[in-house]
């Protein structure tokens, strides 16, 4: 048995998070058994910890879920300065003052040096980290989710974010355990500041990124030889079994020669929300006219946690924006499901167009084809691109209609051809995502990584003390 530790854990509301912990557990028990520690990204106290791993609890009950071992609460003592975080926090941290900053930033990352000196050490003076400790040190390896979590906007709210997310990982590091950053995008890592605080761990990692954007980009910053593999989520098995009303109706709709065409939307938030709405409206409008069988579904990737975060009120905007006779042949799903249901779900559409990153990696690796609508080049191109889809992939903020309509057309001229090279591509890297969960599990495979932070790695904390 060997005891594996996963941090970063997301949120079950977000299938996209959800299915990259449930694959990466898949992978690794195919390889030998394990017990799995999941380490989440919420601390205790905060609300949206409690039932945040539903389903990922539901089909591996045997897991344990642990808090985020960052100490924030126990650093802002006074009434006042808790209050001060939980406004900050409510606006995105827009009020924390580079002062502030600095000044729990660097109360949080003061327990490092005692750890990196004596590894040993049983007690920090932190509760919640004293905790973790105890868990990190049973582990036999340490595996960061993957996803695109590691980076920074230059500026002290996004650089306290960071050593937010890292921080479990400078723990494991500092006890020399193997570290493992599992189907990443990393990028914008360019102030000096977040260069300080990511570098410690690149340097100490097993990096495997997902997309060859990052590989670039981390060759070209930090000097980093890294891997490629596919996102994680790729290999999340099937459930073909499932029996449920929206699967039963889908497959009579099919049966009626219906042609279901998804739809995943996110609330946008980076611009002119109405022209995305109008532009996706455009697209709808181009399938249902030139495929008078065709109906959409507008389907829920994301459910939160947090409303700005629900695709379902998108949703409900782009069904309102839509004219009579493009609403009759739209169906709103309201419902929250699980990462298997929403792919048995996407396996039976004719093909999906999808604005979250992994719907669209979810069909594919179905078999079902799919248009990405991209909100984040690095990572959408990048993972496209991998599977050898760079045009099937276009920026949301700034649609480029004629070549979207030039996609579905090649998607309906010759879909079977187009599902079958891409699901190939997929059960390829699946297997060799699969063998390197089998190689990360053996020692002999990360011999070479010099685990263990230094000093002169950590001075960076030094200068973030306030004056």
């Amino acid at each position: 048995m060997i005891n594996v530790m996963i941090t970063n854990a997301w949120h079950d509301d977000n299938k996209g998070d959800c299915g990259i912990v449930l694959a990466i557990i898949e992978m690794l028990s195919r390889v030998v058994p394990i017990k799995v520690t999941l380490v989440s990204e919420f601390a205790e106290e905060d609300k949206r910890f409690k039932g945040a791993y539903r389903y990922i609890l539901s089909e591996f009950p045997e897991i344990e879920v642990i808090a985020s071992p960052w100490p924030i609460f126990p650093v802002l003592r006074s009434r006042t300065s808790f209050l001060i975080y939980k406004v900050a926090k409510k606006f995105m941290h827009g009020y924390i003052s580079k002062k502030n900053f600095k000044k729990y930033v660097s109360k949080n990352l003061s327990v490092l040096p005692k750890l990196i000196a004596d590894p040993s050490t049983e007690t920090t003076g932190s509760q919640v980290v004293d905790r973790y400790l105890k868990k990190v040190r049973n582990a036999d390896i340490v595996v960061a989710k993957g996803g695109s979590y590691i980076f920074s906007n230059a500026t002290p709210q996004g650089d306290e974010r960071l050593a937010r997310v890292l921080f479990p990982l400078y723990l494991a590091v500092s006890q020399k355990k193997k570290v493992v950053l599992f189907a990443q995008s990393i990028c914008d890592l360019e102030s000096e500041t977040s260069k300080a605080i990511s570098s410690p761990i690149l340097n100490n990692a097993h990096v495997l990124l997902r997309e060859n954007k990052s590989k670039q980009y981390l060759e070209r910053t930090f000097g980093l030889e890294c891997s490629v593999v596919q996102d994680a989520a790729f290999c999340l098995s099937e459930k073909p079994d499932l029996r449920l009303p929206i699967l039963d109706w889908m497959e009579s709709e099919k049966n009626k020669g219906i042609r279901l065409i998804g739809f995943t939307v996110r609330p946008w938030t980076y611009g002119n929300e109405n022209k995305v709405i109008n532009k996706l409206i455009a697209i709808m409008e181009f399938i249902t006219t030139r495929d008078t069988s065709a109906k959409i579904m507008l389907i829920p990737q994301v459910t939160g946690p947090g409303e700005f975060e629900d695709d379902r009120v998108m949703i409900r905007k782009v069904f309102e924006a839509a004219g009579k006779n493009l609403k009759d042949k739209v169906i709103v799903v309201d419902d929250d499901y699980s990462p298997f249901i929403l792919k048995e779900i996407y396996r039976r559409l004719w093909f999906l167009v999808g604005t979250r990153l992994h719907s669209v990696i979810f069909s594919l690796s179905s078999g079902v084809p799919a248009i990405a609508l991209s909100y984040s080049p690095h990572k959408s191109e990048g993972v496209m691109d991998m599977v050898g889809l760079s045009d099937f992939v276009f920026p949301v903020d700034d649609l480029p209609l004629d070549a979207c309509f030039k996609a579905v057309e090649q998607i309906y001229n010759d879909r079977d051809v187009f599902a079958n090279n891409v699901l190939l591509k997929v059960k390829e890297r699946s297997i060799d995502s699969l063998v390197i969960a089998a190689e990360l599990l053996n020692d002999e495979a990360i011999k070479d990584i010099n685990h263990g932070l230094t000093y002169c790695d950590i001075e960076w904390i030094s200068a973030l003390k306030p004056s």
